[in-house]
């Protein structure tokens, strides 16, 4: 459930404000997680969050921003939205900013930008960088990423060591 704060914020109508946050852990699972906070100005919100191992911090962050946009694809293209919505993103992460807005060149995540460059084009796009957990909603976002990059390390952590894993034919660098 939201907390009051985010509850109380009004957007403005016809404007889609996204939220995001993404999280990596180096180490031996290299285990990663993402987060959204998509509020709409009718005071409804959704958050999107996922996992996964082998990963990196950037891959994260704009995983964030994708999953989300892919969301309100869904909703467009099921007429739930008006004909080209208005979207905010607010990000922490000054990587997703600046390949977004042209500011750097995307060498690395080509799979991922290529995807984004795909998911904005039913979007009017507004993209800000703020720093870290500034509003309620990316302070949500964040959250709720850091729990599932936990939670999600963890159970791979046991998943892997349990004496049956080796019946499964996989290894530790297996994706799952």
């Amino acid at each position: 459930m939201i907390n009051q704060q985010l509850a109380a914020l009004s957007v403005p109508t016809g404007t889609i404000w996204i939220y995001t946050d993404g999280s990596a852990v180096t180490g031996n699972l290299k285990t990663g997680a993402y987060a959204s906070m998509i509020l709409f100005s009718d005071g409804s919100s959704e958050m999107v969050i996922g996992c996964q191992n082998w990963t990196t911090i950037n891959r994260k962050e704009l995983l964030a921003v994708n999953e989300a946009l892919h969301y309100l694809w869904r909703w467009k293209f099921n007429k739930i939205l008006m004909d080209k919505p208005i979207v905010q993103i607010i990000c922490d992460s000054t990587y997703v900013v600046d390949g977004a807005t042209g500011k750097s060149s995307r060498t690395q995540n080509q799979d991922i930008w290529a995807g984004f460059d795909v998911l904005i084009q039913p979007f009017e796009i507004s993209i800000e960088h703020i720093s870290r957990n500034l509003e309620p909603a990316q302070a949500q976002a964040d959250a709720g990423c850091s729990l599932l990059r936990e939670i999600f390390h963890d159970w791979l952590e046991k998943f892997t060591t349990h004496n049956d894993f080796a019946k499964f034919g996989m290894n530790r660098k297996t994706q799952i």
